[in-house]
């Protein structure tokens, strides 16, 4: 087999990165407006508040969870670009697992938060983050 070929096979299209990760986003974005949903009736203290003091609604948690999903579909671009396709996913998934560490932190920076409140959101980070990169990395 001619190597340009192989090494264009491995490099996935724009097209094909930005609908792959569009649909991630729309399913981690849903399925964090349901989880978020089920949190307020049972957890979430009415005016529970961000740690930059914003309350907890469900455009913010749509809205970062989006944000994340684009942030993983360009950077997953990015290295399938410059990188061979299995060198990429574990790349991308190391970069996750360090994401993932780092948001982790943030709900326990929330003031008087009930620990339920706290697991609901560390939920919604796995959510945001997992779903994304696992589609990018395996479609």
């Amino acid at each position: 087999m001619d190597s340009n070929k192989q090494s264009s096979a491995t490099k996935p299209s724009i097209g094909a990165v930005f609908q792959t990760g569009m649909n991630a986003t729309f399913i981690s974005s849903i399925s964090n407006a349901l989880i978020y949903s089920a949190a307020k009736l049972f957890t979430f203290p009415e005016g529970a508040l961000t740690p930059m003091g914003v309350p907890i609604t469900v455009a913010p948690v749509i809205f970062n969870t989006m944000l994340g999903g684009i942030g993983a579909m360009v950077g997953f671009f990015v290295l399938s670009q410059f990188l061979p396709r299995p060198t990429a996913n574990r790349v991308m998934w190391g970069i996750a697992v360090v994401v993932i560490v780092g948001m982790s932190t943030i709900p326990f920076q929330i003031e008087n938060a009930p620990i339920s409140q706290i697991i609901f959101l560390e939920i919604m980070h796995l959510v945001a983050a997992l779903i994304p990169v696992y589609w990018l990395t395996s479609h």
